[in-house]
């Protein structure tokens, strides 16, 4: 069964239906819901059943790549728990275990909990409270060995929506350039790769911009990618599509705008001298009657 029909199946509310997930497991769920479930709760339905009944995998917090269990996508992975503990994983097999520790083992133990992994799974979905803090925490997860000392483990890692699977990208091929990226067309390009891959319906604002970076000790060039929040997938997906484009982006920062997300990524090829000659090719936005201060309830930059 493909993810589209366990959706479909969900969404439909069969009260009890037992069906293979697929021709490589043997595994079986049972449906029980006799109501009409949000997209969110579907969501975390398929993501609790992938943790028990098959592959499942996140990205790292650093350089934002795919843990994969294939030659093809198979990297170096750091585990890091709240007190400076770190577990290694050269192989990961898409089970959720580094290092020969479990992830959701970790979870439930930060939180308070047995150190169990059915206590850590009910915590990261809210089934249970931490009992050591206000909020969750979540094992980090990155490919440098280091961790950034201020680094927020209330920040869950970005779940895999390919479950750790190897999947070959299928953009039109005549958008990607081989050297750097086109500054200039940046925005569209990106909306036209969006429609290309079928539209995730996620991206409602395209803007190269400026941002001010203590590091730097100056303005940054940066792309701003602003879509609604509640979305884990975003970040990867978009991050993949500008490197797609020819850029070296590296991810900057993430902006909560009330029910918005504003995902930032610098361009580190460019000076603010080619952002202010683009200026007027520089922003792309879905609809063309969209008033973007009025959605952003007031407190989002102007259009230009």
């Amino acid at each position: 069964m493909t993810e589209q029909q366990l959706r479909d199946l969900i969404k439909n509310s069969i009260s009890e239906a037992y069906k293979e997930l697929d021709s490589e497991r043997d595994s079986v769920i049972e449906v029980k819901e006799a109501i009409i479930l949000s997209e969110d709760e579907i969501n975390e339905k398929i993501e609790v059943l992938n943790i028990n009944e098959g592959q499942f995998s996140w990205f790292t917090q650093d350089t934002q790549q795919q843990i994969g269990s294939e030659k093809q996508n198979t990297i170096t992975v750091y585990m890091h728990s709240d007190d400076g503990d770190t577990w290694k994983e050269d192989s990961y097999e898409g089970y959720g275990e580094f290092g020969g520790y479990d992830y959701y083992a970790l979870l439930s133990k930060m939180n308070g909990h047995g150190g169990d992994r059915d206590s850590g799974i009910d915590v990261a979905f809210g089934k249970k409270k931490p009992k050591n803090s206000k909020k969750v925490l979540f094992p980090a997860l990155t490919s440098s060995k280091k961790i950034n000392k201020n680094h927020d483990f209330t920040e869950e890692p970005e779940s895999d929506p390919n479950q750790s699977w190897y999947q070959e990208e299928d953009y039109n091929e005549s958008l990607i350039t081989e050297a750097s990226g086109n500054l200039k067309d940046l925005a569209e390009d990106l909306a036209e790769l969006d429609r290309e891959k079928g539209g995730m319906g996620w991206i409602h604002r395209i803007k190269v911009d400026q941002e001010y970076s203590k590091a730097a000790k100056g303005n940054i060039v940066v792309v701003k990618v602003t879509g609604r929040s509640g979305d884990n997938t975003a970040k990867s997906y978009v991050n993949k599509m500008i490197k797609k484009l020819g850029f070296k982006a590296k991810f900057f920062i993430k902006d909560n705008l009330g029910d918005f997300h504003e995902y930032m990524w610098h361009l580190p090829e460019f000076e603010t001298s080619d952002q202010y000659k683009i200026i007027k090719d520089s922003y792309w936005e879905r609809g063309d009657k969209k008033d973007w201060y009025d959605t952003f309830y007031g407190h989002a930059p102007s259009r230009r």
